[in-house]
């Protein structure tokens, strides 16, 4: 097939091509910038690094004229050919490669293979792909400043190749695989939105006092019930729920007199009850003040900065934040003497964090390790608990009827906050212990059996469980952080979102200004995408979307609200 390949070494019908001998090599450059002819009304791609994000290129940011490409170092690449990355920084632990789906121009920084006849670029793509590490590790130049691949070594750099006949069939397999991965991962996507609704879905069942329900009239039946010798189940009366929610807040109230002794006491206010749903019998309303101590975290003192490497003293963020614990994986830590200047605000297994600031309404507890480590100023943390089980408050709080209270509690200024006071406010439904530990055990086994999650799944919660759509607006805007992409799945599902209420909220933020569909100019947008906030008064500036949200730059931003609304209308109707 190519001259040369009996000195090739071969292995049956494979054979090792060095990549020089595959077609030819073309380089590339950059038209002049002070040239508007070169650039202006441009048709033909011009790619870069930053365009090698992709397997296949199509389009580019960039676009020359014909003129540029005929007058200037850049070189016209025809489809079918193999694009890669030759000097990058990315090159430090990536080998991008493309195949070009349509005749593209390349800046100086990339190279091209023009493949001779015969050869799949599919299949050279896949095995460039394949054998990246190699090289990278063989090709790589030593000691420049900026990452590239030596030209000379990468031509020599040898891949397998066989029959046109067999590498289609090869790449027509490897794309029947990645298209049954791609349909997995899709899947996985799915079971984890459903997860999710499964979640939150027991979480309001828990307190809402309906996953005990049953198990208080079981315990009051036999509690009156006969054994066969006619006496009470003494067993079963001591299992029932006795001491009731309002009863067990008393003695709560009562010990934490007691433990501040003569000092200086402050009676803990209990929550505004007026618009709060029923509960179960024997249980209350109380407030987080009433059940423990809201204390906040704290900022490293000025001129001081994290540790260089792991201490004893680790500083835990917001960012650390994760699924009711703490991810280890990125924590930083804090040098002895920055400890000593804030080692009062430290947090243990026993408190509940609750994050105040940038990602609001996290909350979730310590593991055993991390006790005594501090706590950042933009989260808080919940302590001093009297017969309160701190993972009921966690679960409450993380119900989407707890989310909702959050939110409400929220301030919405520049940058959303929630204060300390406002979290001792937030409504808690105290159910009697009996039913707390019953609640654990449920949640526990309910955790176990969701493997084999399905669609008949318990429903999430239905939308009129919010008080009004400006509590579902307020909770979905403070549920986001800037600089954070969010799929629906995890704005709408953990708040038991219906699709119909999730459009009319988004909708409704667009139509307020709050929000815009990100990719959207003059041309409109389409129906899915990104949104973006606008940056009035009172507005957050980061977006929220269908799909993701990104931050907006500060060119992107309204100078009114009202400018936004106008815009937002021109393109639905467009």
């Amino acid at each position: 097939m190519f001259e040369g390949a009996g000195n090739i070494l071969k292995t049956s019908d494979i054979i090792l091509f060095p990549l020089a001998e595959l077609g030819d090599w073309v380089g590339g450059g950059t038209p002049s910038k002070s040239n508007p002819s070169y650039w202006e009304n441009g048709t033909i791609p011009w790619v870069s690094p930053k365009d090698m994000k992709t397997t296949h290129i199509r389009a580019a940011e960039d676009n020359i004229t014909e003129q540029a490409a005929k007058e200037s170092a850049t070189n016209l690449v025809p489809a079918g050919s193999i694009l890669v990355v030759t000097r990058s920084g990315i090159l430090r632990h990536t080998f991008p490669v493309a195949v070009a789906d349509v005749h593209v121009t390349i800046n100086q920084d990339l190279k091209a293979l023009v493949l001779k006849p015969e050869i799949d670029p599919k299949y050279v793509a896949f095995a460039l792909r394949a054998f990246s590490r190699d090289i990278l590790n063989q090709c790589s130049k030593q000691g420049t400043t900026v990452n590239s691949i030596e030209t000379q070594k990468l031509l020599r750099f040898q891949i397998p190749l066989t029959s046109y006949p067999q590498q289609t069939r090869i790449v027509a397999e490897i794309e029947k695989q990645f298209s049954r991965l791609d349909e997995a991962v899709a899947n996985l996507k799915r079971v984890k939105a459903n997860l999710k609704r499964y979640k939150a879905a027991v979480l309001k069942a828990a307190v809402e006092g309906k996953l005990t329900e049953e198990w208080r009239r079981g315990a009051i039946h036999r509690a009156h019930q006969s054994d066969e010798q006619g006496a009470m189940n003494q067993g079963a009366i001591n299992r029932a729920p006795t001491e009731t929610g309002a009863e067990l807040l008393q003695r709560i109230l009562a010990e934490r007199r007691k433990a501040a002794g003569k000092g200086k006491y402050k009676e803990p206010v209990g929550p505004d009850t007026s618009g709060l749903p029923e509960l179960p019998e024997g249980w209350v309303w109380a407030s987080v003040e009433q059940l423990g101590a809201v204390k906040g975290g704290k900022r490293l003192p000025a001129g001081h900065s994290y540790a260089e490497g792991p201490t004893p003293f680790p500083y835990i963020r917001v960012t650390d934040f994760k699924d009711l614990g703490i991810r280890t994986s990125e924590l930083l830590y804090l040098s002895k003497e920055t400890q000593r200047e804030i080692s009062r605000y430290t947090i243990s297994e026993d408190d509940v964090y609750i994050s105040i600031a940038g990602t609001i309404g996290l909350v979730g507890q310590v593991p055993s390790q991390l006790s005594g480590a501090n706590l950042t100023e933009n989260a808080a943390k919940i302590t001093d608990f009297y017969h309160t089980n701190q993972k009921y408050l966690i679960y409450w709080l993380s119900s989407p009827d707890g989310i909702v209270h959050i939110a409400q509690s929220t301030i919405a200024t520049t940058q959303a906050k929630l204060a300390l006071f406002r979290i001792e406010q937030i409504p808690v439904p105290l159910p009697p212990l009996a039913d707390t530990a019953k609640n654990r055990t449920k949640d526990k086994k309910r955790a176990q059996s969701i493997a084999p999650l399905r669609e008949t799944e318990p429903k999430p919660a239905e939308p009129d469980d919010f008080a009004s759509l400006d509590a579902v607006l307020t909770t979905i805007l403070n549920r986001m952080q800037p600089g954070r992409e969010y799929s629906r799945a995890e704005l709408a599902d953990p708040l038991g979102l219906s699709t119909g209420r999730w459009n009319a909220a988004i909708q409704e933020l667009r139509r307020r200004g709050k929000v815009r569909q990100v990719g959207e100019g003059a041309a409109g947008g389409g129906r899915c995408g990104r949104w973006g906030s606008g940056a009035g008064r009172g507005m957050s500036e980061f977006s929220v979307g269908a799909r993701h949200a990104v931050p907006l730059s500060k060119n992107e931003r309204p100078k009114r609200a009202r400018h936004a609304v106008p815009l937002l209308e021109r393109q639905i109707q467009s």
